[in-house]
């Protein structure tokens, strides 16, 4: 039926929109060779700003950053704003505003220039 047409669709998307993803050190070279410009997805965790960012990154070729997989990817490297996140992820809290634009921050300046939806 259509509904498990498009949820292999989905599978193929997640895996090409993960390829276009900028974490903690991974450039996003496709999006860098494009101009410059920004798209911002707002909404309450768990509302499918990831889902639908990743789409839309594969759609039309943009750099998806992720704020949860940029913190994730601290935490994992065991760096200085790693080691602040992890106890707010590990209770299931949401990291401070502060703590999140350092790292957002730092992933749009290796996009400068580039296509990115955040």
């Amino acid at each position: 039926d259509d509904h498990d047409d498009h949820d292999d669709h989905d599978d193929h998307d997640n895996h090409d929109a993960h390829d276009n993803q900028i974490h903690s050190n991974a450039p996003c070279d496709s999006a860098l060779e494009s101009r410059e410009s920004l798209i911002v997805v707002l909404g309450p965790p768990g509302s499918g700003k990831g889902s639908i960012s990743e789409r839309i990154a594969v759609d039309f070729g943009l750099c998806h950053i992720s704020a949860g997989e940029a913190l994730r990817a601290e935490v994992f490297a065991g760096t200085e704003r790693g080691l602040r996140a992890a106890p707010y992820l590990a209770a299931g809290q949401l990291a401070p505003d502060t703590l999140v634009a350092e790292i957002l921050l730092e992933s749009l300046e290796r996009a400068r220039g580039g296509r990115v939806i955040l």
